[in-house]
């Protein structure tokens, strides 16, 4: 595979680094903004080597010496290294099979010499190849450089660590991190290959912006002008997955890869459930070193491309243990589910988004499980400084609707109808009163630009059920249920007025983090109230557990535009059916585990096993000695013949 096709129309594309690029060459030493250090980290494909092409370039064209060194040139040996470094600066003579580190001292002394003379810049590709060379190269050239010296590295691993503390002062390292293409950058590149729209969108959709797969798409369209778009989708996935699949070292750390693909995060916990086996330490430490694992607030994550090359290889080779793996991490999450009702816990937004992916049906997954998962956008709660910036955000939402493909064929509106619906619906909402809900109900979407980009309203019902029942949309669910009002007057009932993006709807990480805007009002002892005028949206909220008021219907959104209004109850037991019932739609058989003639303590400890709980987490939450857990967790195991957890969970599942 080559990335020629991408590089050719390199002027399209990574306009923003080449910018901060120029910016880093160009500083006064006195005053570096960006240090003498850069340190550029991404994923094996995503372009690396091509933007340090463009930064050769760059430098030349300022008249910089650029000296490279190709880590993957040298990865065998330090003398490789040297070698190849001597003939990069022309001195092959000098260069007789000294010790390692009088050679690099030497080539140090070399560059410290040009620079006296002329800007350097001293790059080192694919850092990754030559890390076992790393005390040598840090000690004994890197650190011996003249800190006029620009130093540019890249690597598909992290900045070793040892690197702030090992260096003098007087190198200051600036960190970057190679991201994909953007949507507007890939439509740019395709564009000039003559690509229509449908093409470029589906583009997009396969590589995400990954360069190395835009380039193997990219070459299947120009080498058959009759290919279609599925086996391009096909062919770029196989040779995505084999691609990645190289860069681990065996067997086993392939197979946590494989189930870690279909996690949006992972921990050794949820891994060990899903294989049902346990998993060495040093092997899972193996797994999280690899390039494309990065840690979360939870525990680590798949690099998104990675993610979805592995898993859509797996599940189309080997389709019926991709369906068992599957079922199992349903299975987690509801156990994880069931045990939040009874102790109260962080994470719960995490853990019904994983819950709804896997029990979801087809058509919400490709709406709303598509974006990143690490999002930089962000929720805020309103405040009174952000009023102006709220009206402003309103009159441009009245002028700006952009719809996906896929909303306009789930919806069956057009985009005028959909900004009709818009317009109607923000007449409905008064400015001033959101300055009053703002601290408890009103929150902005942010971009990492801090840009308002997306508006939440959503009003607790206990609170405010006096004034929602003179409202329009919720005023008609109030009357109608005037007979439970006091149960709505305590506790927690919620009416999601709103969730709305001025992004246009197109970009899957948006979706994603308004579904999780949603979802962080979901848990136990909850009542949701919302109405819409959008019957894909409607289909949308019953795969999440919503019902439908069938005799309950207003036309607040506009005459042509019938409202239905949708309620989801998880107060008390209702939370438990409602989990039930979605591992069942799902097709997935709930554990019966009263066939073993469990007593109703080692039912509690048969729960909590299937949770993952250790011996001491049971212990806490049924406030009975560890002692008295081991003797249950026998006895449990004795009735069901099996000789641990592992075990136990496996005949649970298959029961």
């Amino acid at each position: 595979m080559t990335l020629g096709a991408v590089d050719d129309y390199y002027h399209l594309i990574r306009k923003r680094e080449r910018r901060q690029f120029e910016e880093f060459l160009r500083q006064i030493p006195e005053k570096r903004q960006f240090g003498n250090m850069l340190y550029l980290q991404g994923i094996s494909g995503v372009g690396k080597t091509t933007l340090l092409d463009q930064f050769a370039k760059i430098a030349k064209g300022m008249n910089f010496e650029w000296i490279l060194v190709n880590g993957k040139d040298s990865m065998y040996s330090e003398g490789l290294f040297v070698q190849q470094l001597f003939q990069t600066l022309g001195k092959d003579d000098k260069y007789h099979d000294s010790p390692v580190i009088d050679s690099l001292q030497r080539a140090a002394s070399i560059i410290n010499g040009i620079v006296k003379n002329k800007s350097v810049v001293f790059a080192i590709d694919g850092y990754e190849y030559i890390l076992s060379q790393d005390v040598f190269i840090r000690l004994h050239l890197i650190s011996k450089l003249d800190p006029r010296v620009r130093i540019v590295i890249t690597s598909t691993q992290m900045l070793p660590s040892h690197w702030l503390t090992d260096l003098h002062p007087q190198w200051r390292i600036t960190f970057k991190e190679v991201q994909p293409f953007s949507y507007q950058e890939v439509l740019n590149l395709l564009s000039s290959h003559h690509l229509d729209v449908n093409t470029c969108n589906t583009i997009w959709k396969i590589t995400r912006g990954h360069a190395l797969s835009i380039a193997l798409a990219l070459s299947m369209i120009q080498s058959n002008a009759y290919v279609s778009l599925e086996h391009v989708h096909d062919g770029v996935i196989d040779e995505m997955s084999r691609y990645w699949y190289e860069c681990i070292p065996d067997s086993k750390l392939k197979d946590l890869v494989t189930v870690s693909s279909l996690l949006f995060q992972f921990n050794q916990e949820i891994l060990e459930y899903v294989l049902q086996k346990e998993i060495p330490s040093s092997l899972f430490h193996q797994l999280t070193s690899l390039s494309f694992c990065r840690p979360s607030k939870k525990g680590w994550y798949i690099h998104d491309l990675v993610r979805e090359a592995v898993y859509t290889n797996f599940q189309r080779r080997l389709p019926n243990l991709y369906n068992e793996y599957i079922k199992r991490c349903a299975f987690y999450y509801y156990h994880r589910l069931k045990d939040s009702f009874k102790k109260q816990q962080d994470g719960l937004v995490e853990k019904f988004y994983h819950f709804y992916f896997f029990t979801g049906v087809p058509y919400v997954q490709d709406l709303y499980f598509k974006g990143k998962v690490q999002s930089t956008n962000y929720f805020e709660w309103m405040n009174p400084s952000m009023y102006q910036e709220v009206l402003d955000y309103i009159q441009r939402r009245k002028q700006s609707v952009t719809l996906s493909a896929e909303q306009i064929e789930l919806d069956g509106m057009t985009e005028e109808q959909h900004l009709t619906i818009i317009c109607n619906e923000f007449e409905l909402i008064r400015p001033q009163e959101l300055l009053e809900f703002g601290g408890d109900s009103v929150r902005l979407l942010r971009n990492e630009d801090r840009e308002m980009i997306g508006l939440s309203i959503v009003l607790p019902i206990h609170k405010y059920i006096d004034y929602l029942r003179e409202q329009p949309v919720i005023g008609h669910y109030l009357h109608y249920a005037s007979k439970s009002e006091s149960d709505l007057k305590q506790g927690s009932n919620w009416f999601l007025r709103m969730f709305d993006s001025i992004v246009p709807m197109t970009d899957e990480i948006v979706r994603s983090d308004i579904l999780k805007g949603i979802l962080s009002y979901i848990g136990p002892n909850r009542f949701l109230v919302t109405s819409i005028a959008y019957p894909g949206l409607g289909m949308v909220l019953e795969s999440l557990g919503f019902q439908r008021i069938p005799d309950l219907i207003h036309y607040d959104f506009g005459e042509n535009f019938p409202a239905s209004t949708f309620v989801l109850d998880l107060r008390g037991e209702n939370f438990y059916s409602f989990l039930d019932n979605k591992m069942e739609q799902a097709g997935y058989a709930l554990p019966r585990s009263h066939k073993f003639s469990f007593t109703r303590r080692e039912q509690e400890v048969a729960n909590l096993l299937l949770c993952c709980k250790t011996n001491e987490e049971i212990a806490d939450d049924l406030h009975i000695s560890i002692v008295t857990v081991k003797k249950h967790i026998g006895n449990i195991f004795q009735k069901t013949g099996v000789k641990n957890r592992a075990q136990f969970i496996h005949l649970m599942l298959q029961s």
